[in-house]
């Protein structure tokens, strides 16, 4: 019985473990672009970078 459980229980793991992982990093992602968007603008974000 309980290694049905398991078996399981790893099988819904194994289905949702990227999910699971890229979730946060995505949401702070797009937060950190969204602030960054609006601090400096759409223009400014599309400019060629100028290396010095």
């Amino acid at each position: 019985m309980s290694a049905k459980i398991l078996e399981s229980f790893g099988s819904k793991l194994a289905e949702q473990w990227v999910a699971t992982l890229l979730t946060p990093a995505f949401v702070f992602w797009a937060g950190g672009a969204a602030a960054g968007l609006q601090r400096f603008g759409w223009k400014r974000a599309r400019a060629p970078v100028k290396y010095k």
